[in-house]
């Protein structure tokens, strides 16, 4: 739970930290707010007088525009009779016309052949140069697998060898193998006859070593009684020295224990002293802090009123700002190399560089991504002349800034006289370079060079539509989301992500870089300011949070320094009754001191006693020892040698089997060598195979290339050829083409009469449609305003209503209507409505202001609820996480402290143990105290017990700890050290019998713990290295008692046996 708990607390405080801003915030905002209602409310009543104006208006306008349709219908009435007595000169130089058009067709026909043949013989050349350089690829690649080939024969042969060698090796150990097996066998069969051989002497010698046997075992029976009054004496005096260890021992820990108390008094009077001076001290910096604390607060407060009106300025001047930068924007936009030709060319004072194609011109936004995506130009550098692109090439190399392509004007000058042809566009469709609005008509050779013919389409159907004419494509199309169909036939373009941004809607006119630069200065010292201003508040928010944590901490350090004072007086009376009753009890101890004189008295009557029993046994032993030493040397040399030449045979054979082991080790690698040269030199020949193959195909591309460079130079004669006839037919249609222009000319020269007359009419007609256009131009002019913010998505009531009431169009009249209209009435009025708004100026701009206002203010309600909801969430969840902590610690320590409870009583027949918590309110601050009421004594702190009393009280607590929660391994360390006798049995039977749930480990060198044990592991050294052994206690005794009954058995048949030689023995020693 913990780190759960102290997460939730610290995301509590971030959320009330962002809660108390977004609530500072709301504030802001809703003042701001309300001090724009009243410009809001004047700049609606004023759109409200200008609509009344608009409808006015709307009404002349209807009338002038209703006249002027009147006179257009008389002029174009007289125009028609005019235009069908001029209807038979128009058909006639319509036939001439298309017999024109007739001409140019064919014209263009015969060109495009020619053009077609031009590129096939461009192309023709483009494929020979192909072939060479493909015959120069194939010789590198043909000297390279010659190369390869040679190197590999080498490898393949050098491997062969290698793998003859590996062969032979193979064959020599299988041989050595054989020699080995036979020799093993024959060594076997010696050995077999040679163990026979000394069976056969160990039974002749039978008789002999039966005599020497019995003989050690009549020794070996008189010897048995002299060890066993060794053993008996022993073990009185190992008694008697553990009596008077313990009588002794208790002497010493009363002494101790004594000692100690003394020294926990001084220390408890040296603590209190400390104490008492801590808690002064702690008292006199609470007292300075809260005074700090104060003037922390103070100087908040002034920062806080200093720092509202600082940021109004601030957001200001960021406003003036970010306009001087959006009226920059073009310039902030551009990339590092056009940046710095821009500087260069203002240096060196090159006038005839313009910059980026794209910023050059403007295009309505709507076909941004289709002028992005059908013209790759729009990066491209203008420049006047060759030489103006040659400086700025060098001058990008030299610093190697980046690379730049480049438009020279005076290289396409002849695109200004194609871009002013006549063009005329398939239906539906426009042409991307008339929708381009140039700088300056300089710049028009450079983007008609850039676009061409492109054509714009709304979408992909209609593009495929324009393009293609059958299966050809005749145009090249574009589309508004991008699509581009060539005039090969390809698409490309299109998808998710489309390129836009190539050219902008408008010229914004660009602030000069030390203007902006002021600007920016301006802007940098006001922040910083602010920022200072800032910073100080958050400094100072921090010191006051961290001042009340160090006077919260000063008085939860007072309270405790306190506490303890209080449990330091308790402390020294206890000890003062423990330092009595010690004293007591070590005068009463005193009358041991004769106890402990006799107890040494009895020890060294015993050791005398045990070094007599010792030295009878000593003879005996030394007898036993003669007797076995005898029956080893039965069977003299001879029998010595036996032994000596079996062994060696022996020995022969374990080398020979090891021999032969290696043997099969070094076959294996040997075969698995040979394995791996064959897979190499297969690989190997395999390869060389591959490459004698490519070359091989190698050779027949030459010949295949030789018969295409052959074939493409034919065919480059053969359209060399063509092309010079249709140069010919070319030229005979330019002149036919000419003739039919000049008979055009002469009959469009009679009509120059009836033409004067249709224009006169037509210029009539003109001028009615012009007036006609200029009052519907006016007309569509005239807009009613929308009362309210259109972006707004959330209005207010008020608001609503007020949209609602509004009209939103004007009013359209009939004829009738139309001529009851008093035409000077209308003028009076408009004439005083307009006097009357002419002298106020509302802020219309406060509209748009109150309503963003009203918008960022509901967001800014919606964060706070969003914010408040999510900090609410979050102290549920940290609530309910401490409840469930404490519960479930609270269960557990009750369980465990009734258990420690219950596990000490039994353990110390009587004593008492409790767990208690320094801060019951909150058990997590100040931790538990663990209190021991030995048997028969006081409580205590189970820092102030003895040895033994700790270990009692410690196992009391793990055992309390195993009942709450078992756990499967226990290892301890000599816990029976401090304990006596009682005690460790307890303790043994206690694990023996309770915890067989668990697997314990315990060191320990204690009898009673060793008695109860499931396994014995004892650790021993030898040979400088530490060995052990495992014994089961269960299995040895039984075995034990098995052997003690069997000896007895045999003892006492020897006994019967020889009962009259044993006595003489006796009296003899005697």
């Amino acid at each position: 739970f913990k780190e759960d708990i102290v997460k939730d607390e610290t995301q509590l405080a971030e959320l009330n930290e962002q809660r108390s801003e977004k609530l500072a915030r709301v504030k802001v905002v809703e003042t701001e707010k309300n001090k724009l209602e009243g410009g809001k409310n004047e700049a609606e009543a004023y759109l409200g007088e200008e609509n009344e104006l608009t409808m006015l208006q709307s009404k002349l306008y209807q009338l002038f525009q209703f006249q002027s349709t009147k006179q257009l219908e008389d002029a174009q009435t007289k125009l028609n009779e005019v235009n069908e007595s001029a209807s038979e000169q128009r058909a006639q130089l319509a036939a001439l016309q298309k017999d024109v058009k007739i001409k140019e067709q064919e014209l263009k026909v015969e060109q495009k052949q020619v053009n077609q043949l031009q590129t096939a013989c461009e192309q023709a050349k483009a494929d020979f140069i192909a072939f060479e350089r493909k015959d120069i690829k194939h010789k590198e690649e043909h000297k390279f697998l010659k190369n390869k080939i040679k190197k590999l024969t080498a490898s393949i042969a050098k491997d062969q060898k290698q793998l003859n060698q590996e062969a032979s090796r193979d064959v020599a150990l299988e041989e050595d193998r054989g020699r080995w097996q036979e020799e093993l066998q024959a060594s076997q069969q010696q050995l077999d006859s040679e163990e026979k051989s000394l069976e056969e002497m160990l039974e002749g010698l039978q008789g002999e070593m039966q005599a020497q046997q019995d003989e050690l075992a009549t020794r070996q029976a008189a010897l048995a009684p002299f060890s066993q009054a060794r053993a008996e004496a022993k073990a009185n005096l190992e008694v008697k020295q553990g009596e008077l260890e313990l009588l002794t021992r208790s002497s010493r820990e009363l002494a101790q224990t004594l000692e100690s108390a003394q020294q926990s008094q001084q220390q408890a009077e040296a603590d209190e002293e400390t104490k008492t001076q801590a808690l002064a001290e702690v008292q006199q910096e609470e007292a300075k802090v809260l005074k700090q604390l104060g003037k922390a607060k103070k100087e908040l407060a002034n920062v806080e009123a200093q720092l509202a009106p600082l940021e109004q300025s601030c957001n200001a001047k960021r406003v003036t700002l970010e306009e001087a930068r959006a009226a920059s924007s073009s310039s902030r936009a551009q990339s590092a190399v056009l940046v710095a030709l821009k500087r260069f060319a203002a240096k060196n004072n090159l006038s005839g560089f313009h910059g980026r194609l794209g910023d050059l011109g403007t295009i309505d936004d709507a076909y941004d991504v289709a002028v992005t995506t059908a013209c790759g130009a729009l990066n491209n550098m203008v420049v006047d002349t060759a030489r103006e692109a040659k400086l700025c090439v060098e001058f990008l190399r030299k610093h190697n800034v980046g690379r730049a392509s480049f438009i020279i004007m005076e290289k396409i000058t002849a695109m200004a006289d194609r871009a002013a042809a006549a063009f005329t566009a398939p239906s539906g469709t426009q042409r991307l370079f008339d929708l381009v609005q140039p700088r300056d008509q300089h710049f028009v050779a450079a983007f008609y060079w850039a676009l061409r013919d492109t054509l714009v389409a709304k979408d992909l159907n209609q593009a495929t539509t324009v393009a293609y004419k059958g299966s050809r494509a005749m145009h090249r199309v574009v589309t508004l989301k991008g699509e581009v169909i060539d005039t090969s036939g390809t698409m490309s373009g299109g998808g998710k992500k489309v390129m836009r941004g190539g050219m902008s809607s408008s010229l914004t006119p660009q602030l000069s870089e030390r203007e902006l630069e002021e600007m920016e200065t301006d802007m940098s010292t006001l922040t910083r300011e602010l920022n200072d201003l800032r910073q100080r508040q958050q400094q100072l928010s921090q010191l006051v949070e961290s001042l009340q944590e160090q006077a919260a901490d000063c008085t939860a350090r007072a309270k405790r320094l306190q506490m303890e004072i209080a449990n330091l007086g308790q402390k020294k009376g206890a000890l003062e009754t423990q330092i009595a009753d010690l004293t007591k009890r070590s005068k009463a101890a005193s009358k041991d001191v004769a106890q402990c004189a006799a107890l040494e008295k009895e020890i060294a009557q015993l050791e005398a006693a045990f070094e007599e029993a010792k030295q009878r046994a000593a003879e005996y032993e030394q007898a036993v020892r003669d007797g076995e030493e005898a029956l080893a040397n039965v069977g003299g040399v001879v029998l010595k040698a036996k032994r000596s030449k079996v062994d060696d045979l022996r020995q022969a054979i374990v080398d020979l089997k090891q021999q032969i082991t290696r043997g099969a080790v070094d076959g294996k690698a040997c075969s698995r060598k040979t394995t791996q040269l064959s897979k190499r030199v297969e690989a190997s020949q395999k390869e060389l195979a591959e490459n004698e193959e490519a070359l091989v195909k190698l050779q027949e591309s030459f010949k295949e290339i030789e018969e295409g460079a052959i074939e493409v130079i034919e065919q480059r004669e053969e359209a060399e050829r063509m092309l010079q006839e249709h140069m010919e037919v070319l030229t005979e249609l330019k002149r036919a083409h000419d003739d039919a222009l000049d008979a055009m000319s002469q009959l469009k020269s009679t009509m120059v009469d009836i033409e004067h007359q249709v224009e006169e009419l037509t210029k009539t007609v003109k001028d009615s449609a012009a007036k006609n256009k200029h009052w519907q131009k006016k007309l569509s002019g005239l807009s009613l305003h929308r009362i309210g913010y259109e972006d707004m998505d959330e209005l207010d009531e008020e608001s609503e209503q007020v949209k609602s009431a509004a009209p939103t169009q004007l009013e359209t009249l009939d004829e009738a209507a139309l001529l009851a209209l008093d035409k000077d009435a209308l003028e009076y009025d408009i004439t005083i409505l307009s006097e009357r708004l002419q002298g106020r100026k509302p802020n219309m701009s406060a509209i748009e202001q109150f309503y963003k206002k009203e918008k960022d203010y509901l967001a800014r309600v919606g964060e706070l609820d969003e914010v408040t909801e999510l900090r609410d969430g979050v102290r549920k969840h940290y609530e309910d996480l401490r409840k469930q902590r404490l519960d479930m610690f609270m269960g557990g320590f009750s369980i465990i402290t009734n258990k420690l409870k219950e596990m000490y009583q039994m353990i110390t027949l009587g004593g008492d143990a409790e767990l208690e918590l320094v801060d019951r309110l909150n058990p997590f601050s100040e931790g538990i105290v663990f209190s021991v009421r030995p048997p028969k004594k006081s409580w205590k702190n189970i820092s102030n017990l003895s040895g033994g009393e700790k270990t009692l009280s410690s196992l009391a607590l793990v055992f309390a700890l195993h009942h709450f929660k078992p756990t499967p391994l226990y290892v301890m360390d000599e816990i029976d050290a401090a304990l006596d006798f009682k005690n460790v049995s307890i303790v043994a039977n206690y694990i023996k019998e309770r915890t067989k749930n668990a697997q314990f480990i315990i060191i320990s060198l204690r009898n009673n713990m060793f008695e109860l044990a499931d396994r014995l592991i004892g650790i021993y050294k030898t040979d400088n290295a530490t060995k052990s052994v495992t014994i089961d206690p269960a299995l040895v005794a039984a075995q034990a008692r098995a052997r003690e009954q069997a000896i007895a058995q045999q003892a006492s048949a020897k006994s019967a046996a020889l009962a009259g030689p044993v006595a003489d023995a006796s009296l003899l020693v005697a």
